[in-house]
């Protein structure tokens, strides 16, 4: 969820974490009314333009996302022509008041998205896995093991944790020992937080980078000593396009796609990398479509803009799920490293619990 307001109101009354997308007071109403995504909430000033502006939300079925802010006495909503909307007046209500109230519809929003029904949720395997067979010959997958110990190549492994309702993959970076057996001995562990997370008789993921491809497979750990684990060589290895971080919903990755005839919207990521992104948009678009992506990172507000192509295409419950695969230049591609390395930190650090 987003807070869609102005900069006069986010600088007065919004917490600074708070996920916000500032418009100057003029464009934010129309900005909010094309570009907002299903669960984000508008912050506006009480002005002549109110009625119009509901009214067009309200077509939408979208009644209750608008929280009007009056800085004089009103009549009720309903007397306005607001029925159901929410107003504040400024001149009753304390900035941390008001700030307490917009941080529970945030956490109500939260509660709300993660009871959401499991066959709702994004496919994250279906933009990541190629369309290959998997590899399921034990003995080529051992040579693949060989050549990472050969060439000292690191694997890594995952498991999901959970952060604010959502399972997200935390990762870590080792290299294997040696193969004895049906096993694999792993050591070098790059994150001592991760070692010490893991337990024996869990399933993780296992990824081998293997010349220009990736490899994953699920192995289950078989035993735990003081700086390695064994974990069973996997049965099966499927091939996947690019190893992506999920963001975090609490500061999303911003993605407006940028498409001919079409109004610039911002869509929901599921995944992203240096090579691609994996996003949910409502709209109907073909595979092999090119297009222009604008990509603005949190935290440091970073806006990447590049041209993508999209992909693979799947329906879900919310219209589409898309994979998009796009070429970044290489100032854009240290910025998304940064931007990954530290959202590894983040996830890394949810260990800590």
């Amino acid at each position: 969820m987003q807070i869609w307001t102005t900069p006069k109101i986010n600088n007065s009354y919004l917490e600074k974490n708070m996920p916000v997308m500032i418009r100057e007071e003029g464009e934010i109403r129309e900005s909010f009314l094309l570009e907002s995504g299903p669960d984000d909430l508008a912050v506006v000033p009480l002005d002549g333009a109110c009625r119009a502006f509901y009214d067009a939300v309200r077509e939408r079925g979208e009644a209750r996302r608008v929280l009007f802010l009056s800085s004089k006495n009103v009549s009720s909503p309903a007397e306005q022509g607001l029925p159901n909307a929410l107003v504040l007046n400024l001149q009753r209500l304390e900035a941390e008041e008001l700030k307490q109230v917009l941080r529970f519809v945030l956490n109500s929003t939260t509660v709300n998205r993660g009871a959401e029904p499991q066959d709702c949720l994004p496919d994250k395997e279906y933009a990541r896995k190629t369309d290959e067979p998997p590899l399921e010959d034990g003995g080529k997958i051992r040579e693949l093991a060989a050549y990472l110990i050969k060439n000292k190549l690191p694997v890594m492994l995952g498991f999901e944790v959970k952060e604010h309702g959502d399972p997200i993959l935390a990762r870590g970076i080792c290299t294997i020992r040696e193969i004895r057996g049906n096993m694999l001995v792993l050591h070098n562990f790059k994150h001592t937080l991760f070692f010490r997370s893991l337990r024996k008789g869990t399933c993780v993921r296992a990824f081998f980078p293997y010349k220009q491809e990736n490899k994953e497979g699920i192995a289950c750990i078989d035993a735990i000593l003081d700086n390695e684990i064994t974990i069973g060589i996997p049965e099966k290895m499927f091939t996947v396009r690019d190893i992506r971080i999920q963001p975090s919903r609490v500061d999303p990755v911003g993605l407006y796609i940028l498409i001919a005839n079409e109004p610039t919207v911002n869509y929901p990521v599921i995944d992203i990398s240096q090579q691609g992104v994996g996003f949910l948009c409502p709209r109907d678009i073909a595979p092999g479509t090119s297009c222009y992506f604008t990509i603005v990172l949190p935290d440091t507000f970073t806006v990447i803009i590049t041209r993508g192509t999209i992909r693979h295409k799947k329906e879900s419950c919310r219209g589409y799920q898309y994979g998009a695969e796009f070429r970044l230049h290489p100032w854009d591609a240290d910025n998304m490293a940064k931007y990954i390395m530290k959202r590894e930190r983040d996830i890394i650090g949810l260990l800590r619990g």
